[in-house]
């Protein structure tokens, strides 16, 4: 009989008092017993843990760069345009995904010793998933074709000579120096002397050449020449009064590369905005008696910075510190009674007594992120060291069958053909029945 543990507590606690009040079989030969931390490298068995959740926070922020071009502030006196004024940085978070991880508990390790050990199926962690588990079958079963295999799309690698390189999202076309050779003006300067000879006067006239250095003005007024012609050459293009026939073909090339120029020259007067994605990660473990976690601190001015190592405490509430609320929900199974409170800071578990293998019944919390008052991400998770630990009897030749991030029970039953990969059983799937 497979039942999900997650919205089936009754039926599960049904069958489990069922099994304890029938006759165990004479042939049991295994038990499992709590092993403590000091006592986990002792000699015989196998040992194995249950779950405990903690949750990863991934953050995407999005830095916006403002800065303000070589002419802004003849910007609007030349080319009514409106510019940057002042050089600037703002930061805001753009996306949030909260998931949850299994953690082994080494309060929850248990080894089972006898002479006949069931099969027990572990998680490289060493958290339990399964006791005898079933073989998997060579093919699909009757009435479950097998899964198409996806295709693998072809991708095109970079071309010799030409790598690719990841570029942030930003409006700036590339490095462009406006002035290049216009910072310099020539003029001449002339020199009248005057000779006296007897009664005649001889007056010469040399023309001598000057450099001179433009000024600010002079320069964003020859670059907004320029912007200027760009633009009339365009419509040129466009209505075809250029001087030569050009291919349709060469015409689009010429209008793309001028719309680039202008765009460059524009940038000069405008100013540029660089946006660009940094990505965060953070992991927490809830622990015992605590319902607020804080995350970062976040400002639009400063951004993401971390929180010093043990201060974590002192910022469970305060302004720009991102935080995760946990709020523990009522359970499934009991509507009308009230939610569970969160388990006391310091308390340890209680003692499991030994017997048959171990499973948890998860608690199930509202995890919010908040900023400033403000909820920014809310998901409904599960935090299995929060809720409680059930033991079974000793079963000889049964099978079991627990969630791989909560611990909770999903089969118990006589061993069966297991299903083909796509019908794995989740908390989420329908009971089956045997």
């Amino acid at each position: 009989m497979k039942r999900n543990a997650l919205s089936a507590l009754p039926a599960l606690s049904a069958l489990v008092l069922f099994l304890a009040a029938s006759p165990m079989p004479a042939n049991a030969q295994y038990e499992v017993v709590p092993v403590s931390t000091q006592d986990a490298n002792g000699p015989g068995g196998i040992l194995y843990c249950l779950p405990q959740n903690s949750f990863r926070v991934e953050l995407v922020v999005e830095k916006t760069t403002w800065e303000r071009g070589l002419y802004s502030d003849y910007a609007e006196q030349l080319l009514k345009l409106p510019a940057i004024r002042e050089n600037s940085v703002s930061y805001q978070i753009k996306e949030i995904r909260l998931h949850q991880r299994a953690l082994p508990d080494p309060s929850q390790t248990f080894r089972v010793e006898g002479t006949r050990l069931p099969a027990l199926e572990l998680s490289p962690e060493g958290i339990l998933l399964g006791v005898n588990p079933p073989e998997p079958l060579p093919g699909p079963l009757p009435g479950h074709p097998a899964p198409a295999l996806p295709q693998p799309v072809p991708e095109k690698g970079p071309r010799k000579g030409k790598p690719e390189r990841p570029r942030p999202v930003s409006s700036r076309t590339g490095s462009f120096a406006p002035v290049a050779g216009l910072n310099a003006s020539k003029r001449f300067d002339t020199l009248v002397t005057r000779r006296r000879l007897d009664s005649l006067t001889i007056v010469e006239k040399i023309l001598q050449p000057r450099i001179d250095q433009k000024s600010l003005f002079d320069q964003a007024r020859e670059v907004a020449g320029q912007i200027l012609k760009i633009r009339n050459d365009q419509s040129d293009l466009l209505s075809g009064l250029q001087e030569v026939a050009y291919p349709q073909g060469t015409i689009q090339f010429m209008y793309r590369q001028l719309q680039k120029n202008e765009k460059q020259l524009l940038e000069c007067f405008t100013g540029t905005c660089i946006q660009e994605e940094i990505r965060y990660s953070f992991d927490i473990t809830p622990e015992r008696g605590r319902a607020a976690y804080p995350i970062a601190f976040f400002s639009p001015e400063e951004g993401i910075e971390r929180i010093p190592s043990g201060q974590e405490e002192a910022l469970d509430s305060g302004n720009d510190v991102l935080l995760l609320l946990l709020e523990p929900l009522p359970r499934m199974d009991t509507e009308n009674e009230p939610a569970p409170a969160s388990p006391r800071k310091g308390s340890a578990p209680k003692e499991t007594p030994a017997g048959g293998f171990c499973y948890r019944v998860p608690a199930k919390v509202k995890a919010r992120i908040g900023l400033n008052g403000e909820i920014l991400e809310e998901k409904d998770l599960f935090v299995a060291q929060w809720g409680s630990t059930v033991k079974l009897p000793v079963l000889e030749g049964y099978r079991m069958e627990l969630h791989k991030e909560s611990g909770a029970l999903l089969y118990l039953g006589k061993p069966q053909a297991s299903f083909p990969p796509q019908e794995a059983p989740s908390p989420g799937n329908k009971p089956r029945r045997q």
